[in-house]
């Protein structure tokens, strides 16, 4: 009896503590975007509806030890449509009754972190990020995006670093956006 609440005990603590949450942060805007986006000084954009193709994802199970995780119950497309907001409200481009608005559609977000070298305490993890922004003069450009950083071969440490790393992904992916040459052709 004694043995059976002990294994009760055990395998109850291993479920609830076994599955940890990385919830992200909010997004934070970019020195480096804002100082590109200051070509662009004068006009004025609205951001309209992002959406994400497959679907309302809110999370991405992490090597099977909890959740990297939106923060406030957001899904992908609601954060990467605040993430394009608060950079154009930070560099004075944002308007509201803008009749120039853009659009994305999130093509591809997956990350990878697992260890390559399992000799290492150190391996390299990536996310890979795809995202389709569409102007309402009609057109658009893909921006891909492939941002590494260092993961670990200990799982919980790895999910971790994974969450770290997502911002500054985001924040990338926005970057090589405005950095290229198709963006103008979004604010004609």
């Amino acid at each position: 009896m004694i043995l059976k609440r002990a294994g009760l005990i055990l395998v109850m603590t291993n479920f609830v503590t076994g599955c940890v949450s990385y919830t992200l942060e909010n997004y934070q805007v970019s020195s480096s975007n804002q100082i590109k986006m200051r070509q662009w000084k004068g006009r004025e954009i609205g951001v309209g509806a992002f959406s994400y193709e497959k679907g309302d994802k809110t999370s991405f199970m992490c090597r099977d030890v909890g959740l990297i995780k939106l923060p406030e119950e957001q899904n992908f497309a609601a954060y990467f449509q605040e993430a394009v907001t608060a950079e154009l409200k930070k560099s004075g481009l944002y308007s509201e009754s803008s009749d120039l608005v853009i659009t994305g559609v999130i093509n591809q977000i997956d990350y990878k972190s697992e260890a390559e070298d399992w000799g290492s305490s150190l391996s390299s993890g990536a996310w890979e990020i795809s995202l389709t922004l569409v102007s309402s003069n009609g057109d658009s450009m893909k921006v891909e995006n492939e941002y590494q950083f260092n993961t670990n071969w200990d799982a919980r440490s790895a999910c971790e670093k994974s969450a770290q790393a997502f911002i500054p992904a985001v924040q990338h992916l926005i970057y090589k956006a405005v950095a290229s040459d198709g963006f103008a052709g979004l604010l004609n």
